[in-house]
């Protein structure tokens, strides 16, 4: 049991931040261990106690711990679910491959009995043709003969291999139709479970993004370094001016966000630059990269359009945005 006692003389606010980080890390399936549970409701509890906590946060916080048990086995239970109708659908993909497996030997042992007894209608054709010469054609009757019980013989083997066929196909039907039915059945619990899991994962990701700048904006006081911008229909082009930049962290989201953060000097002096950028972008495929005094930023845009501006904000832009006239082309000009 954890006892907040044993941390006297600490930062409870600088502990808390940190608890809470290392539990969002592990995961929302983590909170099924009891002990993650015992440190989340621990170190949450410190970070509700304190005032620079916002009031959203501690809203949504104090939500999720008191729901936090059926959160966490709700979750779990429809991970399970889903397993389930993953592995039941890896059966039936089966079992629908080998009765097409059975269907394909039919019909190739259907043809060598269709041809088999083509054979034997000549031959019998051919004795009866055959019976006004008895006499002169005995030999040959009795090599008919001896053919014909040759395909009777293996009519009678193709017999015994098409009743083998039929009884498999049979057996890999039902089991076909077993398992249709039972996924028709589990139709309804996979898709709640699936929403239910998203719903679920939604909610723990917000939570998370809350705490991140919570946790940012509560740090030292950052500073804003001059930042410049160009754009090409597809492209931003964005460049922070910061000389000697060290543990440079970018933060980017679909929907627009760009969060950047460094140190420089011998005094580590944060620097943060937070915007909301005017539409959509393409996060997988933007870069950056760190010089000795700026750091470059590529970032592609979701739609091949021309922006009216950087950010969402409408108005004056910020003090440290600019444009970037070395890489600026007009949206004419480029046409």
């Amino acid at each position: 049991m954890l006892d907040a006692r044993l941390f006297v003389g600490q930062d409870e606010l600088a502990l808390a931040k940190e608890g809470l980080r290392n539990v969002f890390d592990r995961g929302l399936k983590a909170l099924a261990d009891p002990k993650v549970q015992e440190e989340f409701l621990f170190y949450s509890a410190m970070l509700l106690s304190a005032e620079s906590c916002p009031s959203e946060l501690k809203v949504n916080l104090s939500s999720f711990r008191c729901n936090l048990s059926e959160e966490t086995s709700a979750f779990i239970k429809a991970q399970d679910e889903l397993k389930v109708a993953s592995e039941l659908s890896a059966s039936i993909t089966q079992k629908l491959f080998v009765v097409r497996q059975q269907t394909s030997k039919y019909d190739e042992v259907k043809k060598e009995m269709i041809a088999s007894d083509e054979k034997v209608a000549n031959y019998k054709s051919t004795i009866k043709e055959l019976d006004a010469q008895i006499k002169e054609l005995e030999a040959q009757i009795k090599g008919l003969e001896a053919c014909l019980a040759t395909e009777v013989s293996n009519r009678k083997k193709i017999d015994e291999v098409i009743d083998s066929i039929e009884t498999q196909f049979t057996t890999a039907r039902d089991g076909l139709v077993s398992g249709l039915a039972q996924v028709s059945s589990m139709e309804g619990t996979t898709q709640a479970a699936y929403q239910l899991v998203t719903r679920k994962q939604s909610h723990w990701d917000n939570l998370k993004i809350m705490f991140t700048r919570f946790a940012i904006a509560n740090a030292t006081m950052s500073r804003h370094p001059s930042v410049k911008w160009a754009q090409q229909p597809d492209t931003l082009y964005i460049t922070i001016e910061l000389p000697d930049a060290e543990d440079v962290k970018l933060k980017l989201e679909p929907e627009g966000k760009f969060l950047f953060s460094a140190t420089t000097g011998a005094e580590k002096t944060p620097y943060v630059v937070d915007l909301d950028l005017y539409d959509k972008i393409d996060v997988n495929e933007s870069r950056y990269s760190v010089g000795s005094r700026n750091i470059c930023h590529l970032v592609k845009k979701a739609e091949n359009k021309w922006w009216s501006r950087l950010i969402k904000q409408e108005g004056k832009a910020p003090v440290f945005l600019k444009a970037d006239w070395d890489n600026w082309e007009d949206e004419q000009v480029h046409e």
